[in-house]
């Protein structure tokens, strides 16, 4: 039963882990702010 337990934490932490990697591959569009200065696109 502990080997269960174990297997599913380590398992869900992975998956957080590799749902945090991810969203630094998310490409942002350039765009201008409200007091007119203009934001490159970026990751």
């Amino acid at each position: 039963m502990k080997n269960v337990i174990l297997f599913g934490i380590l398992f869900f932490t992975a998956l957080s882990i590799n749902a945090q990697v991810n969203t630094r591959n998310t490409y942002v569009n350039g765009y201008y702010k409200s007091n007119g200065t203009y934001i490159e696109g970026h990751y």
